[in-house]
């Protein structure tokens, strides 16, 4: 990039890159409103589920929130477990739908970021997202993999194809 800039109206961002070209996109307006719809610390009485084939996810108090989070540590090589969200309604009318989260996460290193050693990534989460009420899901992020000692905030994009339904979310960890 060459260069950037916002318009004095703050509504486009502009930029520019050397001999490849232009783009313009526009920015949220000031009058955009960000509404939650769901939230859950897990000190209260929200329903998570949880499957497994060999490995669990428990509560722990080594938390963000303030007393309780879940963890599949220690885990062990052969483990695929999901922590599912309860359902959650999304209006007709929802537009950027975004998850925030804060996590943590250490697996096994297998070298540079996307590093494939020995076919591998092999020990990472993920989110994944169902709108059939969790009869299939999806991937909608990045693997979490590697080390990341300490809570940070993560936030996954959701698809515009979750408005209008109800969804359900999952933290899936494979080793």
């Amino acid at each position: 990039i060459w260069s950037f800039s916002i318009d004095r109206g703050a509504t486009t961002l502009a930029v520019f890159t050397r001999s490849r070209g232009a783009w313009a996109s526009p920015l949220p307006t000031a009058s955009a409103t960000q509404v939650t719809l769901f939230s859950d610390d897990f000190e209260g009485s929200k329903v998570w589920t949880t499957s497994s084939s060999t490995c669990s996810w428990t509560k722990t108090t080594d938390a963000h929130s303030p007393s309780t989070a879940w963890t599949t540590a220690p885990y062990t090589d052969t483990c695929d477990v999901n922590l599912d969200s309860p359902a959650i309604t999304v209006p007709s009318t929802a537009n950027t739908i975004r998850l925030s989260f804060f996590e943590k996460h250490n697996t096994e290193d297998y070298g540079p970021p996307g590093g494939t050693a020995a076919g591998c990534p092999c020990d990472y989460g993920q989110v994944q997202l169902s709108t059939d009420g969790g009869t299939t899901y999806t991937s909608v992020s990045n693997l979490y993999l590697g080390a990341q000692p300490s809570y940070a905030q993560s936030t996954v994009p959701l698809p515009d194809s979750a408005s209008g339904k109800t969804i359900k979310l999952r933290f899936h960890f494979h080793s």
